[in-house]
């Protein structure tokens, strides 16, 4: 009896009880995923720094223009732009048009160059991150609803998530207006998208969680049912977390290779004060996400359940026509890369 006492049973053992505990802890279940995009589904900083400079080394040869004579000029017109996916801003590039003599005769002779932008011959450098395609294949499977949301033009968010064969894993989109009339968009890339897209103003863009809180309240999904992953924690996660929305920080997202970095500094509309900043470490911000993904989208799959989504059909009474439609049900299949 003695020996009976003295040995540990299974139910005692450490091992048991951590066990046990692991089963206890029930994962959040998530209905609704908002995603960010550039540089949380992919490279965008790597892909952008080759996307641009293709497309102006092969306007400098064909108007057979110093390199650094027009990135200088196209530095100064996305400063008074504010903003670095306005590629037809190259037309007014005074080199251009000392060169073609119009916009119109410049697109028509940079035809080729602007069509590299997302359609390179070796390829446009676009690459998911690890986890990505079987991470939202899987939720598409599994009936959950996935929102794309960014900052980027709505028609090169689009054109991106085309050139990775990713629009059929969403529902919606929300993003900022196209941009008007830009000769990177080819025409196989401005057909009708398989979902919505909501183009936010000015105030209803990140960090302001209105936007997000609206739509989970059209696809009647509570914000503690819906997570929201990103690469930012003070435009991305702040903003989830003032909503109520379980939150992932994108970390693997954060690291660039320097010189991809840098060619993005270069040509941004930032003043030098901003660009010598943004070369700096990033500091912490003081918002802590529920989840850090390190290495890959689907560590999410670690940390949540994926539970089906109820899709209604049928709009609020009281919701106005505002262009965004009732999400359906996400296609299963994703284009292969």
């Amino acid at each position: 009896m003695l020996s009976m006492l003295s040995r540990p049973t299974r139910a005692s053992s450490p091992l048991f009880f951590r066990s046990l505990r692991s089963r206890l802890v029930t994962r959040p279940a998530i209905s609704l995923v908002f995603t960010d995009l550039d540089n949380t589904l992919y490279d965008w900083v790597a892909w952008y720094s080759r996307a641009f400079y293709r497309m102006l080394d092969g306007a400098a040869a064909r108007a057979d223009v110093p390199r650094g004579q027009l990135l200088t000029e196209m530095q100064q017109l996305y400063r008074s732009r504010q903003g670095l996916e306005q590629p037809e801003a190259l037309l007014h590039a005074p080199s251009i048009q000392r060169c073609f003599g119009s916009a119109t005769r410049a697109r028509q002779a940079l035809a080729r160059v602007f069509a590299s932008y997302y359609h390179a011959a070796h390829g446009n450098g676009l690459r998911t991150y690890p986890g990505v395609r079987s991470t939202l294949q899987r939720m598409a499977a599994l009936g959950v609803m996935v929102v794309g949301h960014t900052e980027a033009p709505a028609n090169h968010a689009a054109a991106r998530l085309r050139a990775l064969g990713l629009e059929h894993a969403f529902v919606a989109l929300l993003a900022a207006p196209a941009a008007p009339d830009d000769p990177t968009i080819l025409a196989d890339d401005s057909t009708e998208l398989p979902f919505p897209v909501r183009c936010l103003n000015t105030d209803e863009r990140k960090p302001n969680p209105a936007v997000v809180l609206d739509l989970c309240e059209r696809l009647r999904v509570s914000p503690r049912s819906a997570l929201y992953v990103g690469d930012s924690l003070a435009r991305d996660v702040r903003m989830a977390r003032d909503g109520g929305l379980w939150t992932a920080w994108a970390r693997y997202g954060t690291s660039h290779d320097p010189r991809d970095w840098q060619r993005v500094v270069d040509v941004s509309p930032w003043t030098a004060a901003q660009r010598a900043a943004a070369c700096q470490p990033m500091a912490e911000a003081e918002v802590a996400p529920h989840v850090v993904l390190h290495e890959s989208f689907s560590e999410l799959l670690q940390h949540f359940e994926l539970a089906p989504a109820h899709y209604e059909h049928e709009r609020p009474a009281d919701s106005a026509d505002d262009g965004m439609m009732e999400a359906t049900a996400p296609q299963v299949e994703l284009a292969a890369q």
